[in-house]
């Protein structure tokens, strides 16, 4: 993967937590559950998506989810 290529799938990652968030704040938690695990599946290593994902999981009720997410 090249530089340019991997900018741009960071930039879609937060992306697509940007719109988890605005889909959370939207109280549409199923929507904002898929938008948030495609950016951790774009990019796992940031704490902010990852944390949006686990926000999502507790939304939809999924606790047990949200746990092992946060560890």
């Amino acid at each position: 993967m090249g530089v340019l290529d991997q900018q741009v799938d960071e930039g879609l990652a937060a992306t697509w937590n940007n719109y988890s968030f605005l889909l959370l704040s939207s109280n549409r938690p199923e929507e904002a559950l898929h938008a948030a695990q495609k950016a951790v599946d774009l990019d796992s290593s940031q704490a902010r998506f990852r944390n949006n994902l686990a926000l999502a999981q507790v939304a939809v009720g999924s606790i047990d989810d949200a746990l092992r997410t946060f560890m």
